[in-house]
């Protein structure tokens, strides 16, 4: 294991990726103005970021854990889950800038019509189909993440105060989406659905159960936090849906460049 492979992002001029998109999706998105990297899709009205391709190293990596260390030992996670640290290398992608709401996808709600809507895999899953879409890989997620760090959280290696961290661990978007990261993603911790079967560790090919789904974020959901539930906030961070209440958890969208 090895923490000093060079994180690599492609570095993409504005107009160049207007274009990108638009020759990929045709009119699927428009540009909102509003950063380089924000689109929003037509006709589901969700705002994307596009996500460009590069290398990272994936997993809990040595500096990480002296880092999870240093806030409390020992570390309320398994290490093992999260290894062995590997490079991959992410092709660009379009990622929903936040969770889908509960008003979004139909579930009686007014109290809490706009907090993260926890479903089943089956149910987002589908409603990712009906726009053409999937979501987000465990290497698509993590990538997006992590943004270009490789800091145990995606804002640095130590916890920030409280009123910072309530910034990052919003579950209802009514006023304001909170902090993003370098990527411009929103409600990053409300624990969410990929598309990737759970295997107990990277190095394992062996799935046990291909409805047991993997799942990433989660410090939202004990938010405030009453032991050392900051673990779920960990960039690398990935726990199988039998953790799950209920087998439910939030969700966002991913648009897959065509394969050229």
């Amino acid at each position: 294991m090895t923490d000093f492979v060079e994180m690599r992002i492609v570095v993409i001029e504005p107009d160049d990726i207007r274009k990108q998109v638009e020759a990929a999706f045709a009119n699927e998105f428009e540009f909102t103005g509003e950063s380089k990297t924000s689109f929003r899709h037509r006709d589901s009205g969700q705002r994307f970021r596009y996500i460009p391709g590069g290398q990272f190293q994936m997993g809990f990596s040595e500096h990480e854990e002296l880092a999870a260390n240093a806030i409390f030992t020992p570390i309320p996670a398994n290490p093992g889950e999260m290894r062995p640290v590997h490079v991959v290398r992410v092709s660009p992608f379009l990622l929903g800038e936040r969770p889908i709401l509960n008003r979004e996808i139909d579930i009686e709600s007014n109290e809490y019509s706009e907090s993260a809507a926890f479903v089943s895999h089956t149910e987002a899953t589908t409603f990712a189909k009906q726009f053409g879409m999937t979501l987000p890989s465990e290497v698509q997620w993590e990538y997006a993440c992590r943004a270009g760090s490789k800091t145990l959280f995606t804002w640095g290696d130590e916890l920030p105060s409280e009123d910072e961290l309530a910034g990052w661990l919003k579950f209802d978007f009514a006023n304001d989406y909170g902090r993003s990261n370098a990527f411009g993603l929103y409600g990053l911790f409300v624990g969410e659905w990929t598309s990737d079967p759970w295997s107990d560790s990277y190095d394992s090919s062996e799935i046990h159960d291909p409805n047991v789904i993997a799942i990433r974020g989660g410090g939202a959901y004990f938010w405030p936090w009453q032991d050392q539930e900051w673990v779920w906030c960990m960039s690398a961070m990935r726990a199988p849906s039998t953790d799950l209440p209920e087998n439910k958890c939030g969700f966002r969208l991913v648009r897959d460049f065509p394969i050229s």
